[in-house]
């Protein structure tokens, strides 16, 4: 890649020294426009043996630091920016850019495309979600930042172009919604502004002559699912059903343009939002709910890949509501997965393969009830079982890292899991068969649990309390 754009920048210097005209090259050709001109005026061999010598890349004599991909520059740029790098490229080196070289590289970007045929929209914006290199999209204040130059832009470049106008806002309400853990007021009040700005176009657009393009109508989904997000996010229960119609229409539109993943994503939404305004509220995880997510994964597995940031994303959310649904060893097994997905992909600096970590540490947590004797049934988070057989408990508070000091050790007549917890039978003499065999528990009476299998061939059964071992860390099943 070095090598190619090393002669790029070479064959466009000797272009500009003959005065010739520019070529129409795609942008990765006119990137090395940044770079500097003692680069730009060595021949292709020269260059090529520079780059060979890894110093092309290095203006000091240290052979240590990051440079920006596009201008080649260590350190921060004339206006005093850093280095940023906020994608998924990985290593010491790779992916480090500064925010002023990739705005001007994503207009260039974008320009080369006006006027090509389509999916022009599509390549037009492309440059101010995704990272060239790693082809993953942008994320936190990088991609903020980018969605505000991407309106800027369109309003400077094209003025009165409402397809580009309104492409500049739907990049800035995805990014609002994505980037946000919680919906907080701020970013509601931001979607909402965008909504009103980006339906007044529509009207405009409708308007017109001309049928509205199929790119509109997806548009118009997004927007009133990003309504519908913000509405669930206020959590009573009116908000939830204004959430739930739109969501409605999300869908309806979705169906009318033939988005099959649209459909599916928004029919997902419309449960969410059900079980939100209902009796029960919104952890209630009922069957038909856990069966859209499952179907909503495997249509994501199926259409973007397994690898997929929307389909891990996904999956994670699901990994949750089995969690939720006391299906834990599902819901374990699930994210240990994702877990190493995403760290192979994106690197375990990313936003997602850390949410990805803090999933998997959240499904591992075990819990207990211990029976006092003047307060009754109390919750504790359960750590190991000791070589004695004696379950080492603390309080369900305890800061990571100091669990060990604040624990203490409760013998088996004085404990039960909670339900959902993964278990292994055990010691159980009228039915061996079930010994070893791994579940979850799923209903109490007195000391007895209802254990469901993970094995789908053996039936649900009632066990004795003494006859399940909690199971703090799930055993690789090659079968899954």
């Amino acid at each position: 890649w070095l090598e190619a754009r090393a002669r790029a920048q070479a064959q466009a210097a000797a272009g500009q020294a003959a005065n010739a005209q520019p070529r129409n090259e795609p942008a990765e050709v006119q990137a090395g426009c940044n770079a500097n001109r003692d680069v730009q005026s060595k021949t292709s061999s020269e260059i090529c043996a520079k780059v060979k010598d890894q110093q092309l890349f290095y203006e000091s004599d240290d052979d240590d630091g990051p440079c920006c991909w596009i201008c080649l520059r260590e350190g921060h740029d004339e206006v005093g920016q850093p280095l940023v790098r906020d994608c998924s490229c990985r290593g010491e080196t790779a992916g480090w850019v500064h925010l002023s070289c990739l705005i001007e590289y994503a207009e260039r970007r974008s320009k080369y495309w006006v006027g090509k045929p389509d999916p022009e929209i599509f390549r037009f914006r492309e440059p101010w979600r995704k990272c060239p290199n790693c082809c993953q999209a942008f994320q936190n204040q990088l991609a903020v930042d980018l969605a505000d130059r991407f309106i800027s832009f369109v309003a400077k470049e094209f003025p009165g172009d409402l397809t580009k106008e309104i492409e500049g806002y739907c990049r800035k309400l995805t990014v609002s919604l994505l980037l946000s853990t919680t919906v907080k007021p701020e970013v509601r009040k931001e979607v909402r502004d965008l909504a009103k700005k980006m339906f007044a176009i529509t009207e405009v657009m409708k308007a017109q002559d001309s049928p509205l393009p199929s790119r509109i109508h997806n548009i118009g989904a997004v927007i009133h699912n990003g309504l519908g997000c913000v509405a669930l996010a206020d959590r009573t229960k009116e908000d939830a059903r204004i959430a739930e119609e739109h969501f409605k229409q999300s869908r309806d539109i979705f169906k009318k343009i033939g988005f099959v993943e649209g459909v599916a994503a928004a029919e997902n939404n419309i449960i969410i939002a059900q079980n939100q305004h209902k009796e029960g509220g919104p952890e209630v995880k009922n069957a038909k709910y856990l069966e859209k997510r499952q179907e909503l994964y495997k249509h994501r597995v199926a259409t973007f890949g397994e690898n997929a940031q929307s389909t891990l994303g996904t999956g994670l959310n699901l990994a949750l509501d089995l969690w939720g649904a006391s299906r834990s060893v599902e819901a374990q097994r699930l994210a240990t997965k994702l877990v190493l997905r995403c760290n192979r992909i994106h690197g375990p600096d990313h936003r997602l393969s850390k949410t990805a970590e803090s999933t998997l540490a959240k499904i591992k947590l075990r819990f207990v009830n211990i029976k006092y004797e003047h307060s009754g049934w109390t919750q504790l988070r359960a750590l190991r079982y000791e070589e004695n057989g004696e379950l080492r408990i603390c309080p369900t508070s305890t800061p990571i890292g100091l669990e060990y000091e604040k624990s203490c050790l409760v013998g088996p007549t004085y404990y039960r899991p909670i339900l959902g917890t993964p278990i292994i039978c055990h010691g159980m003499e009228d039915t061996p068969h079930l010994n070893g065999k791994i579940g979850e528990l799923r209903r109490q009476v007195k000391s007895w649990f209802e254990v469901y299998f993970e094995d789908k061939d053996i039936e649900p059964c009632i066990v004795r309390s003494r006859n399940v071992r909690i199971l703090f860390e799930i055993p690789d099943n090659e079968d899954k």
